[in-house]
This record gives C-alpha cells, sequence and structure tokens, in this order.
C-alpha cells in the first residue's frame, strides 16, 4: 500500500504557492500563513529547498523558484513530443499558421500552458509558459477532462471554486459535466468567454497511444470578429491540428 509523505506535500505547496504567484517573490510570513503552517514548519521547507535550488532565498529575505524548478520543468517539456513538433504541425494547417495556437497539459484541476506558436494577430489575453488557469473554464482543460470518466472528473473538480474564471458567475459540477459531454460529443471545447471577455477559445485534445489525453491544443480568437463560418472553421482546423499531433505521439513511440 502506498504511503503519502506528508513533509514532501508540503514541499510542493511551497513550490506551487511561489509558481501561483510569479513574477513575486514572496516573505516567509505570507508562505506560513498562506499555506496554514507553523512558521518554524515553513521555515525549515523553504530551508530545504532553496538547498536543493529548487527556490532562491533573496536578500530581501522573500523567496522565489530557483534553477532547479527550471532545470525540472525543462526535462518534463523534452518529453512532451506535441511540444516539439507543435510548429511542423500548424505548417500543415493553413487556418491557424497566423494565430496564436497554445499547448496545455492537466494539472490536477488546472490547466499549465507549456508551448505556443506565436501568430501574427494580437491577443488581448497574454500567455506564459507556466501560466495555469482553472481547467474547467479553459477550452484546452475542458477538451482533456471531457475524455475523463466522470468519477476522475468529480474527483478533480469537487474541492474547487468552479465559479466562471472571468465574471465569478457560480456553475455547479453538474454544470461542468454537461458542458464536457456537449465538448465529447462535438470532438471540441469552446471557451466562451469564461477564461478573459470578449475572447472566444477553441480546444482539442492530443492523445497517446492509449487514447488517453496528454495535452490539448487551442486557438484563441477575439470574439467580436467571428463570423458564423469561423464557429465551423476554427472547431474543425484545431481537431486537425490535435489529431496530427496525436499521430506524431504515436510514431515516435512506435
Amino acid at each position: 500500500m502506498s504511503r503519502v509523505v506528508p513533509s514532501i506535500q508540503k514541499a510542493i505547496r511551497i513550490l506551487d504557492l511561489l509558481a501561483d504567484n510569479l513574477p513575486r517573490s514572496l516573505p516567509l510570513k505570507q508562505i506560513a500563513s498562506d499555506l496554514q503552517l507553523p512558521r518554524s514548519t515553513a521555515l525549515a521547507m523553504c530551508v530545504t529547498l532553496a538547498e536543493a535550488d529548487m527556490i532562491t532565498h533573496e536578500l530581501s529575505g522573500n523567496y522565489r523558484l530557483g534553477p532547479h524548478a527550471v532545470t525540472l520543468g525543462s526535462a518534463y517539456l523534452a518529453d512532451r513530443n506535441p511540444i516539439e513538433n507543435l510548429a511542423d504541425a500548424v505548417a500543415l494547417v493553413p487556418e491557424l499558421q497566423e494565430e496564436t495556437v497554445v499547448i496545455s497539459v492537466l494539472d490536477g484541476s488546472n490547466v499549465v500552458y507549456v508551448a505556443f506558436h506565436m501568430g501574427d494577430h494580437s491577443l488581448s489575453i497574454r500567455y506564459n509558459v507556466g501560466m495555469r488557469l482553472p481547467a474547467h473554464c479553459a477550452a484546452g482543460g475542458k477538451s482533456m477532462l471531457s475524455l475523463l470518466d466522470d468519477t476522475e472528473v468529480i474527483s478533480r473538480l469537487q474541492q474547487v471554486d468552479l465559479t466562471v474564471y472571468s465574471t465569478g458567475e457560480p456553475k455547479t459540477i453538474e454544470d461542468v459535466l454537461g458542458d464536457l459531454r456537449c465538448t465529447r460529443e462535438r470532438g471540441y471545447a469552446l471557451d466562451d468567454e469564461e477564461i478573459s471577455r470578449g475572447m472566444c477559445c477553441f480546444g482539442a485534445a492530443i492523445c497517446g497511444l492509449d487514447d488517453a489525453p496528454i495535452a490539448a491544443v487551442s486557438v484563441t480568437k477575439i470574439k467580436a470578429a467571428l463570423s458564423p463560418d469561423d464557429y465551423e472553421k476554427y472547431p474543425n482546423a484545431v481537431m486537425r491540428l490535435a489529431h496530427q499531433l496525436s499521430v506524431n505521439v504515436s510514431r515516435s513511440a512506435s
């Protein structure tokens, strides 16, 4: 039977907190307060993480993510075949060549953005590698969640604030599951101003050999600029791109 190590859990919570607050660094007092840890425990954890270069102790006394976290992140990204193949795959989908296309992965109840193909069209929302957003609102997150069974989705989201990210409008788990069923039937996910007002995003899952979602690809458009035809054009293009990237994963594994 597997055994969870509480000290490692606490260390991971510190890393997540520092990541969520980038580019700001945080004082020990805030780390202890936000994570509801005794100050002595937070200090011991931070000293240990700093010794391993996972976090950095600044002259100000604050802490931020350290260089070894970047090393681990780079190793993880190097193993994500869709990231390596993104530019070549986009070249095969003419409708997306001038668009900003992003790849995200699931991390619990969130999506984390790990790669970009930068287009010529400017957007009001700015994506950065490492950016985290709620999976139940983001098109990439919805597309991946839609391929999981309802039990796993509920397990991931049962302790999560399910409000709409852009507006704070309340959602229930039943609302989310209904949205995911529609996503599953269509083959693509739609974020209709849920992440950013005025923006519409289309996403599709990238699958591995077992058809499980390993990542997602999505494209964001200014909603007011979309024509009725675009609501068919961009979903189809994103699904073709996701399929192309899924095929590349299968080829690399064979």
